[in-house]
Formats: structure tokens, sequence, C-alpha cells
């Protein structure tokens, strides 16, 4: 059965103490093939090394200036 590809967007923005829990519950889904694509909206704290400490190739992050 070929299912369809579900992408998840999360934005974010100084998100770095919410943004592995919501990347965790994402992930926890039974439901695949998925993405997750987080856009980072020039976060001035630690969000985007948080999201590239995640080792899942679903996981894809967009970092804005």
């Amino acid at each position: 059965m070929n299912r369809r590809l579900v992408s998840v967007v999360i934005p974010a923005r100084n998100a770095s103490t919410t943004i592995e829990r919501a990347l965790a519950s994402v992930l926890a889904q039974v439901y695949r093939p998925i993405e997750v694509i987080v856009i980072d909206d020039s976060s001035r704290d630690t969000t985007p090394e948080v999201v590239s400490l995640v080792a899942d190739p679903a996981v894809r992050l967009i970092s804005l200036p």
C-alpha cells in the first residue's frame, strides 16, 4: 500500500526550550512516511543547534536571516 507523504511544518523563533519536545511528539507518530520541516525565524537562542542534534533524516531545518 502506498501511503502519501505527510509534511509537518513547525515555525520556530527562540524555541530552544520547546522544539525538542515538539519534534519528539511528531516523530513518535506511527504514520509514515513523514517529513518535518522546522522554519527557524532568526532565533537568538540555540533553537537551530537543538534541531540539528535530532538524529532523524525526516527532520529538515530551514533558517531565515
